[in-house]
């Protein structure tokens, strides 16, 4: 089987046949893609069934492949997965080693505890500095030569890309720990991968480029255990044996596997992970997402289940600092824990707030308003000196003039002006070509009742849409706009339809029932609705896309251009906004 040619790229076939003669697996690893590539991006769904892109803290997607899990590239070179459970305890055919390794970008790795070798991975970043890492493992290796006899060119060692070990030993006693120190009571500098843990080999590529080498060309020796050659437990690696042999003695009453509501415990981390970076959910009935307690990398070093709030970490870091770290995580980014009720008894915040919500609108709207009564007027704020001319003007213009006509008005002191041109001859399309320093502003707004929809194409190019709050709306196929965009609209619910568009606030419907009552809670930062709302922070801060809860962020991002288009209601009051943002209002709203 080893003499068989199952890559064109010379270093990994290599590689392969070296691994098949110790009888441990070949395992392919697919070079990085980028996330925004078809398929090559988590795609997960909301609880209500909603499908959406989980996204990280700077906004791009999560990556599937990431240059490091078990893949291949396919002979059209389009990345695959690989179910690497299945070679725990056999080795890949001939035929699955021919479609892995295929194309010669594809890299290699294995997985540990075949033919009892163990991997050492010694991690950079653990260290102070790149010099401290490889004088610690040049030590290690000593530690090794010295007990086995053997030379160091007679040992498997291999530098990662970036800047790591690896160094392949057959330790006779089985290790009981993951993350190891290289002191008794040191820090964690790495992991020793072994049974059922994967590791990535030369020559594989980096995922930041640089390629894996093979330092040591010898086979894994055998070491009577990890702490003979100065590999020890972390200190949280004890303390979770300790606590994993205790759990063991114990029997359990309850039934683990048994579905619980997260609702009914106020500090399950069910009610939390979804604050944990990189939080994403799959159908196989698991969330995932970074550990909060180590500054890994991985995506799924954190998984909780679903049904039953039983969580795990992959890393191995102790279960008590991963919910302590990760209840810490969350209270920071706004999270807020309830005390325990009767669950028989709860209602939502958006019920409760239309049932009862009234009896306590003098203290939520203490920061708006005092009392049911007329609301008082504000005070009159002195006026600054206008330089505009309280007579009319009345001017004419010639064709392509139009533009240096409104530009001229402006800078003799007309605030308002009104162009009767007849409809068809270009208004809004010069609209669409002015820019602000044209008028000596800093933002243009076109206002227009469709401005989701514009009819003009140098508007749709130039002019960024001011989102409205919404909770899905509909396109319509039927019409069309100059950029061949179809429309937007809200959905006709009377009529059965259902937003195909994601929302921006799933309590959109909260405040049109206040909106109903005359009461305008709009002002994100006093309405008692945005207030109690849990992902409130989320929706701030541009991290709530996946639920729903991007207003906020939305309309501040929108509000940077220095051209909007809108509709009048949307516009933020002179006393919310300033009075630094000149706006150009579109003469055609006259008509509409």
């Amino acid at each position: 089987m080893g003499s068989k040619n199952y890559s064109s790229n010379p270093e990994v076939q290599a590689t392969i046949e070296a691994l098949l003669k110790l009888g441990c697996p070949p395992i392919p690893v697919a070079p990085k893609q980028n996330p925004r590539d078809e398929r090559c991006h988590i795609r997960s769904k909301t609880k209500e069934g909603h499908l959406y892109c989980p996204i990280d803290g700077e906004l791009r997607p999560l990556p599937r492949f990431t240059g490091k899990n078990p893949s291949y590239l396919d002979w059209k070179g389009s990345p695959r997965f690989v179910k690497h459970g299945e070679f725990q305890d056999r080795l890949p055919t001939e035929s699955e080693l021919k479609k892995f390794f295929r194309n010669p970008k594809t890299g290699v790795g294995t997985l540990g505890g075949h033919a009892g070798v163990d991997w050492l991975d010694f991690d950079a970043k653990c260290y102070p500095s790149q010099e401290d890492c490889d004088n610690d493992v040049a030590r290690i290796i000593s530690n090794i030569c010295s007990h086995t006899g053997v030379q160091e060119d007679d040992l498997w060692i291999e530098r990662t890309g970036s800047g790591g070990w690896r160094v392949a030993v057959k330790p006779i006693k089985k290790p009981t720990f993951t993350n190891f120190a290289t002191a008794p009571d040191g820090e964690h500098v790495g992991e020793a991968l072994y049974k059922g843990r994967f590791t990535v080999l030369a020559p594989t590529i980096h995922p930041n480029g640089n390629p894996y080498h093979r330092i040591g060309w010898g086979n894994p020796v055998e070491v009577e255990s990890l702490e003979v050659i100065g590999i020890y437990p972390t200190l949280s690696e004890v303390e979770t044996i300790k606590k994993r042999k205790k759990r063991e003695k114990k029997t359990s009453h309850t039934n683990p596997t048994q579905p619980t509501n997260p609702q009914d415990n106020p500090w399950d981390i069910r009610n939390f992970a979804h604050y944990f970076e990189g939080y994403h959910e799959k159908s196989d009935g698991w969330g995932y997402a970074k550990c909060p307690h180590h500054n890994g990398t991985s995506l799924t070093s954190f998984r909780v289940k679903l049904s039953t709030g039983q969580f795990k970490a992959w890393c191995n870091c102790n279960t008590k600092d991963v919910y302590k770290s990760g209840l810490e995580l969350a209270q920071r980014l706004g999270y807020k824990t309830r005390e325990k009720q009767d669950s028989d008894r709860l209602i939502s915040q958006d019920e409760w707030f239309l049932k009862h919500g009234f009896k306590n609108l003098p203290n939520l709207l203490s920061n708006l308003f005092k009392g049911f009564g007329e609301k008082p007027k504000p005070k009159d704020k002195p006026r600054k000196k206008s330089t505009q001319p309280k007579q009319k003007a009345d001017c004419s213009y010639q064709d392509g003039q139009r533009l240096a006509t409104w530009r001229n008005a402006v800078f003799t002191g007309h605030k308002f002006i009104l162009d009767k041109s007849g409809t068809g001859l270009g208004k809004s399309h010069t609209a669409g070509l002015a820019r602000p320093a044209q008028f000596g502003v800093r933002k243009l707004v076109y206002l227009s009742p469709d401005h989701r929809n514009p009819t003009t194409k140098s508007i749709e190019d130039n002019y960024v849409d001011l989102p409205v709050r919404n909770n899905g709306l509909k396109r319509d196929f039927s019409r069309t706009t100059p950029n061949g965009n179809p429309f937007i609209r809200w959905p006709f619910e009377s009529e059965g339809e259902v937003p195909d568009t994601p929302g921006n606030c799933y309590r959109t419907k909260l405040f049109r029932k206040f909106a109903s009552k005359n009461l305008n809670f709009e002002a994100s930062a006093t309405s008692p609705i945005c207030r109690t709302c849990k992902l409130n922070f989320n929706c701030h801060e541009g991290t709530g896309q996946q639920y729903h809860a991007s207003f906020r962020s939305d309309r501040r991002g929108a509000f940077k251009a220095n051209r909007i288009r809108a509709h009048a209601d949307s516009m933020p009051s002179p006393d919310d906004d300033g009075d630094d943002d000149n706006t150009f209002n579109n003469p055609d709203l006259a008509d509409a």
